[in-house]
């Protein structure tokens, strides 16, 4: 017996995709604006901020690959694709995105960013809050659920 996929998986599954070689694509740049920024010995502050934001980001490849696989199994139809969508991509978004922001500043300018700036701080993790909820309640509605069985 064949299993029928519905349209909406084949869209998440594109999307995921996308997601998974942007990110690695950014990630891949990131490693080159790092590289590139350990020549300059000039002292300048704007290149510690550019080592600083290229070497925390070089944590967030990790969860775009996941991502990118994650599709490659939803558009299969594997069940556990659809667990690692459901449970284990967004606790790795959450973290990746609250441990990466950490890691990219220190933890008291981190703290400080949130205090001062907490506007900005929502608007980059209101789309991550957005995509996980939107994903879990896609993926746990009956039809779509009973097309990973």
């Amino acid at each position: 017996m064949e299993k029928k996929m519905s349209k909406g998986i084949t869209a998440l599954a594109i999307i995921e995709e996308i997601i998974g070689l942007l990110g690695s694509l950014l990630f891949i740049f990131m490693v080159f604006m790092y590289m590139s920024s350990l020549s300059d010995k000039s002292g300048n502050p704007e290149n510690q901020i550019a080592i600083d934001v290229a070497k925390g980001s070089m944590y967030f490849l990790w969860p775009f690959l996941l991502i990118f696989f994650s599709g490659i199994g939803i558009y299969k139809l594997k069940l556990w694709a659809w667990l690692m969508n459901v449970y284990v991509i967004p606790l790795i978004l959450l973290g990746v995105y609250f441990f990466g922001w950490a890691r990219i500043f220190d933890i008291k300018r981190f703290i400080e960013l949130w205090r001062n700036n907490w506007q900005l701080t929502l608007l980059m993790l209101g789309p991550i809050v957005i995509f996980i909820i939107a994903e879990a309640w896609f993926l746990t509605r009956p039809k779509v659920k009973e097309q990973f069985k």
